[in-house]
């Protein structure tokens, strides 16, 4: 029990009982733990008193539990006789006995004893905080005051310790108190360092959130040993293996997650479990992630990878298809057929958000099963040479290009017969483009077979020299765009010993280059060059040396290459081959090529005799201590081999996993080979590895076994094992549940009831296991106080409850300690939680837990319920599918102006397929209404439109569009269209120009549609009806008929309904011939004027145009005295009709012309053809289709002749001009278009995959597609309407074109066009 000043009776007992050490009459804890002494008297003079008052002192262990001294109390004793004054109390006003505290004392004593009157106390500010430690570890002789003493001293804190008995176990409460907080969190730390039990904690962290744990530069995880006074290790990335990159979840073989590393944390318990919580806060965080496995037949790949962005569909998963493996120049045969194999049986990996995931599996599934029932095979066969190039990026284009994939035969398979697999249709066109791809490249051979035929085995010697030394590489690199293919081993061993080497490159000169220095260098290299030796594979690496120095000097001294196999090969030949060239004759040659190669023999074999020390010792170890010995990864394995790896170390039972290492080794042993004293090393180093692992297994055997409730079992375990997971990782021990046997016949033909409890057995250190278990049982007792109730929720409101990624609902289970399942969470496949949890409806919510967390989830999703109802009301209704498009907007913009005016949330069931599309509407009551009127409104104007196409020949369609669209929208608004341009767009369509039909589309509603279909026909039968009428009327009188800015002439045409055309008009030429041409052929022709339209209207035109002309001849201003006649000079030229649109240039080169008074009249003018691109399959007699330009992937270069769809013959072009000048100048102009429009002989088409580039081609303003005509010579479009790009020019001048655009797209993609 404390005392009031908070000391404890057992400590004021050792204050009395001992003689303390005094500082001014006062012990030292007395002024270090009571700073507020008592203020009762007694017989004696109070504690604060010089010593002289004091009374005597008690003997040790003597206590007066009556003493006043010992217990003062508050209340006031007798009144005392006067006596001489005391002394001044070392508490009193003024005291300097304790310096720095600076607080008075409440009063100061009387001569009577009793408190006198004296200035109020200042009252000290005071933190404190508790602490509970579970079993208090203490050191030998050491109790918890003595830990408590040592805390205050070294902190200046007041603690006060409390022990109970809890479930066995003492449990101690430490209540601590200082000035400030800081030195209570010090003191806190303090005594968790030294009480607590040291405990070790581990969590497997996914290796994406070491990062996190980590922060920046360590920060995050060095603040979190700080606060918890904790270690944690995190290992290396490099110590994570691929042994771990597949880890099944839920026990699903093909669902993995990835990766994880063992963090561990170590330290006082307290500190300990908080450091374990933050780290598992943040590994929490993944689990809403997840990936899984799909097996796919590997010849199905290349038809799933070019689905992939399908597959995808802009949702929060990845799909990985694996590549097909095609074996690297550099890999041995081992290793070629072991990535094959790995290759070939890899899985498709889906990984992202875990219903994603799902979705996209199956939809996987359902592809397979769709190609196999689709797809056929065609088989072919090509030389063997020509499979190099069907592979990689060669095939991917066959795909793209024709829907069909191409597989190959193994590496080591002779077979040339090549797979075309695909839709049945396509396989022929499939054929032919693999055809032509397998021709692409030029193949020369050497055969080394042939040179030096058998039996000699000089060509195998030749090729292992030309591969090993690198001489293949090298000519490859001295011959640019030429490989050169070494035979493989499986290959040369299938066709009987044929060693042929490839020469291949696009370049046949380059090619039949490389294959003749090759053949120099093959008959150069004869027989008498080569020698062989047999050296033990151990000691290669001392006869090589460091960085091949002994090599280099044979080189130097003697000429000869020294060529040992691959490190790993585990083959003992050593190749000799003499190198420099002689001068001598061909005897002398050969002699000294042989002595040189003894010389070299002799050495290598005194070399190897000094590290010939070689020892093999074999390991009785048993089978089951192996995986020690190898360690993670092969870690362990690694450290023991060393560095240098001057030993083998093979186990029998693994060389590589699932290959053993010989059939006549015994799996139990351990096989070191190498140096002697490195074997002894090996061998002591795996035999004390082994040990350590038996001692291990001891440690950790303790086991106990107890039973629970079969009931209770399922969530013991956890979903997918994670409670028991839980456990494991955090006490590392082993769990394993075993159900008692099953109720069925005891065999005397009764039945036995099925049983109702189940076993359970935790195996490990005594300690962890006797804590599991304890575990174990808390969470049987505590499910024993479950209770379940279902609570009827309408499921529009499920969503609300459960919150983004269920947020609000897994904030309500730890809240309350229940779980909360809603109907969609149910797994049917789940048996023991079907028969844990009573089956719950669509609108029903079930809850488990402890009756009093039940009670509070179930008032607050009843109390949330009732708001959702208020505030999120659910609208839905149906529209028809055709006005889906129209309700979502280009973007979503009508969809989304909806939202905002309303205030609601609007989801339309993409899934649903038919005529009928459902839409859901959320929000509140009003607000809701207002979005269904709105999207029905849209609905119900879609439902009433119609589609009709109006028949109307092309040559009108300009006519009634009018000058920029006017006539079209005249017409529109005449008919109560709308007067917006985009609506008008949208209601009338007609054929963009160079399409070939005649036909305009009509969409709108029916009414207005069918009263704009009358006004079109109508306006057509007018063109049709339309003629060409001339009147002759001087010039002099034109600008009069005409009016100021044309006003008389617009008024004329109005009123009569025709058009009149004068000399010099832009149409003038293009309205065609008069009729009545004969009336007016004596006419000069800039006095005759045109008019077109209706017969009657032109009729009437005419009358008015001649009425006009009196008048305006009859007034006094016309009869002013005339200006002398202007001359006009003319001339007319023969132009070809082919090259009138080239020279035209869409109108520009007349406008050029009028610029200086010079006008053109045509006799007759070409309509403007169509030009396409012609197809692959299309049959051009001189059009041809070059490959694809390799800088931007997809695009297709076609070129055309011009001109070959143009009229043939001449059109009269008569130029007139205001001076004869002016005329030579135009004719000399019209002479050189002439002359360029034949250069353009050719036309271009370049088709991109798409426009993004465009804004890149054209420039700003259009400064770099200038620049490039301007450089080329060729004329270029861009397409407005499609992703073709067509250039106009002589061959070489749009080859120049192409290849500038090709530049600009290998600098990288635009914006969207």
């Amino acid at each position: 029990m404390a005392s009031s000043n908070g000391i404890s009776a057992a400590d004021l007992a050792r204050m009395h009982g001992a003689a303390p050490a005094t500082v001014g009459g006062q012990t030292v804890e007395d002024i270090i733990a009571d700073p507020f002494p008592s203020l009762g008297g007694g017989e004696s003079a109070p504690i604060a008193q010089p010593s002289s008052s004091r009374p005597a002192q008690r003997p040790a262990g003597a206590l007066d539990t009556a003493s006043e001294d010992a217990f003062p109390s508050l209340a006031a004793p007798a009144p005392r006789q006067p006596e001489k004054a005391p002394a001044k109390s070392k508490w009193a006003a003024g005291s300097a006995a304790v310096k720095g505290k600076g607080k008075a004392p409440a009063g100061s004593a009387r001569a009577n004893g009793t408190p006198s009157p004296g200035p109020a106390v200042a009252k000290q500010a005071f933190h404190t905080d508790t602490l509970v430690i579970e079993s208090p570890v203490l050191q030998p002789k050491q109790s918890v005051g003595d830990v408590c003493r040592i805390v205050m001293k070294k902190h200046g804190v007041t603690i006060d310790p409390s022990s109970q008995m809890k479930a066995g176990q003492k449990e101690t409460t430490f209540l601590i108190k200082a000035s400030n907080a800081k030195l209570v969190e010090d003191a806190r730390k303090s005594l968790v360092s030294m009480l607590s039990p040291v405990i070790t904690l581990t969590i497997e962290a996914p290796v994406s959130t070491i990062g996190r744990i980590v922060g920046p530069k360590g920060a995050s995880l060095k603040a979190l040993r700080d606060e918890y006074n904790v270690r944690i290790d995190i290992p290396r990335r490099e110590t994570l293996t691929n042994g771990d990159s597949a880890t099944p979840v839920n026990g699903d073989a093909d669902e993995v997650e990835e990766p994880t590393m063992t963090v561990t944390i170590n330290g006082p318990a307290p500190g300990a479990r908080q450091a374990y919580n933050s780290i598992h806060a943040i590994v929490a965080e993944k689990t809403s992630r997840t990936s899984t496995k799909v097996s796919v037949p590997h010849h199905f790949w290349p038809f799933l990878s070019a689905k992939k962005d399908e597959l995808e569909g802009g949702q929060d998963v990845k799909v990985n298809v694996p590549k097909g493996y095609h074996p690297a120049e550099d890999d041995d045969d081992s290793t070629a057929a072991e990535k094959t194999h790995a290759a070939h049986s890899a899985p498709i990996v889906v990984a992202g958000e875990r219903s994603a995931v799902a979705q996209v599996a199956e939809r996987i599934t359902a592809l397979v099963t769709e190609l196999e029932n689709d797809t056929k095979e065609l088989v072919y066969k090509f030389p063997k040479r020509q499979h190099r190039f069907l592979v990689g990026e060669a095939a991917r284009k066959i795909m793209e290009e024709t829907g069909c994939s191409v597989e190959l035969p193994a590496f080591d398979d002779p077979s040339e017969e090549v797979v075309i697999r695909g839709p049945e249709d396509q396989l022929p066109v499939a054929l032919g483009v693999v055809m032509k791809q397998a021709n692409t490249a030029t193949v020369l051979q050497v055969d080394l077979s042939k040179t030096y035929p058998p039996p000699s085995n000089h060509a195998n010697q030749l090729l292992m020299f030309l591969t090993r030394s690198g001489r293949l590489r090298k000519l490859g690199e001295s011959h640019p765009g030429v490989k050169f293919y070494a035979p493989r081993p499986a290959i040369v061993e299938s066709t009987g010993g044929h060693l042929v080497i490839d020469i291949v490159g696009d370049n046949k000169a380059a090619v039949q280059k490389g294959r003749d220095d090759l053949d120099s260098i093959v008959k150069s290299l004869t027989p008498e060059c080569f020698d062989s030796m047999e050296i033990e594979p151990l000691t290669h690496r001392f006869l090589i040396g460091k960085k091949g120095q002994k090599l280099k000097a044979f080189q130097d001294a003697h000429g000869v290459d020294v060529l040992f196999p691959h490190e790993g090969a585990e083959s003992s030949t050593v190749l000799l081959v003499h190198t420099r060239p002689l001068d001598g004759d061909k005897k002398t040659n050969e002699a000294e090529i042989r002595k040189r190669l003894a010389e070299v023999k002799e050495e290598m074999g005194m070399l190897e005799k000094e590290a010939a020390d070689m020892k093999t010792e074999t390991l009785k170890v048993e089978k089951k201590w192996h995986r020690f010995v190898v360690g993670q990864g092969g870690t362990t394995l690694n450290g023991i081999i060393g560095e240098d790896k001057s030993i083998i170390v093979k186990l029998g039972s693994s060389g590589k996993p699932g290959v053993p290492v010989n059939n006549d080794v015994d799996e139990d042993t351990v096989v070191i080979r190498g140096p002697k004293d490195q074997v002894d090393r090996a061998a002591k180093e795996i035999l004390q590895i082994v040990e350590d692992a038996k001692n291990d297994d001891i440690v950790n055997g303790y086991t106990e076994v107890f039973s629970v409730n079969r009931d209770y079992v399922a969530r013991i375990v956890g979903t997918g094992g994670s409670g028991i997971k839980k456990i494991r990782d955090e006490l590392g021990v082993r769990v394993d549940i075993d159900d008692q046997e099953q109720a069925g016949d005891d065999g005397k033909g009764k039945k036995k009831k099925a049983p109702t409890t189940a076993n359970i057995k935790i195996v490990g250190r005594k300690e962890n296991v006797l804590k599991a278990k304890e575990r174990i049982s808390e969470q049987v007792d505590r499910m024993a106080d479950e209770t379940t109730e279902i609570l009827k929720i309408s499921a529009q409101y499920h969503p609300s409850l459960i919150g983004q990624h269920g947020k609000y609902a897994i904030r309500l289970e730890e809240k309350y300690g229940v779980k909360i399942t809603f109907p969609k969470e149910r797994d049917e496949s789940d048996n023991e939680s079907r028969r844990r949890e009573p089956p719950i409806g669509k609108d029903e919510v079930l809850l488990r837990g402890g009756k009093k967390g039940v009670a509070g989830a179930k008032a607050e999703l009843l109390e949330t319920v009732e708001f959702e109802k208020e505030t999120n009301n659910v609208v839905k209704f149906t529209v028809s599918q055709g006005a889906i498009s129209r309700i979502v907007g280009k973007g979503g913009q009508q969809i989304n102006e909806i939202k905002d005016a309303t205030n609601t949330q609007i989801d339309i069931d993409r899934e649903t397929k038919g005529p009928i599309t459902s839409i859901t509407v959320k929000g509140g009551k009003k607000e809701a209404e207002a979005a269904k009127k709105a999207i029905l409104a849209i609905a119900a104007e879609v439902d009433d439109e119609v589609t009709m196409m109006v028949p109307i020949e092309q040559k009108y369609h300009r006519a009634i569009i009018g000058a920029g669209g006017h006539g079209l929208r005249e017409l529109v608004i005449r008919c109560g269209g709308p007067s917006d341009p985009r609506a008008q767009a949208s209601l009338v369509h007609f054929p963009r120009q160079g399409e070939l039909q005649d036909e305009v589309r009509l969409r709108g509603k029916s009414a207005l549609a069918n009263k704009i279909k009358v006004e079109l026909e109508k306006v057509a039968d007018g063109l049709r009806d339309r003629v060409v009428l001339a009147v002759s009327v001087p010039v002099t009188l034109h600008s009069a008929l005409i009016g100021r800015g044309g006003k008389r002439l617009q008024e004329l045409q109005e009123t009569t309904g025709a058009q009149i055309q004068f000399p010099g008009s832009r149409s003038y030429g293009a309205v065609g011939e008069a009729e009545n041409a004969a009336d007016v052929k004596e006419s000069e022709p800039q006095d005759i004027v045109k008019v077109y339209g209706s017969r009657a209207a032109c009729e009437k035109a005419i009358e008015e145009i001649k009425k006009g002309a009196e008048q305006f001849a009859a007034s006094p201003a016309h009869n002013r005295a005339p200006r002398a006649p202007q001359e006009h000079a003319t001339s007319v030229k023969a132009v070809p009709l082919k090259y009138h649109h080239v020279i035209s240039q869409g109108g520009a080169f007349f406008r050029n012309l009028r610029s200086y008074g010079v006008t053109v009249d045509h006799s007759t003018m070409p309509e403007k053809p169509e030009i396409k691109p012609p197809t692959a399959s299309s049959e051009g007699g001189e059009a041809r289709i070059d490959q694809p330009i390799s800088s931007a992937e997809g695009a297709q270069w076609d070129v055309v002749p011009n001109y070959q769809n143009m009229p043939e013959g001449d059109a009269e072009w008569t130029m007139k001009a205001k001076s004869k000048e002016d005329l030579e100048r135009a004719e000399k102009e019209l002479d050189e278009a002439i002359s360029h429009a034949a250069t353009y002989t050719h036309v271009g088409f370049l088709t991109l995959p798409d426009r993004s580039m465009f804004p890149r081609i054209v420039g700003s303003k259009g400064s770099t597609i200038t620049r490039i005509r301007e450089e080329t010579g060729a004329n270029i479009d861009v397409g407005r309407d499609n992703n073709t790009i067509m250039i106009t020019g002589s061959e070489s001048s749009i080859d120049k074109a192409k290849e500038a655009i090709e530049k600009i797209l290998e600098g990288g993609r635009g914006r969207d066009y």
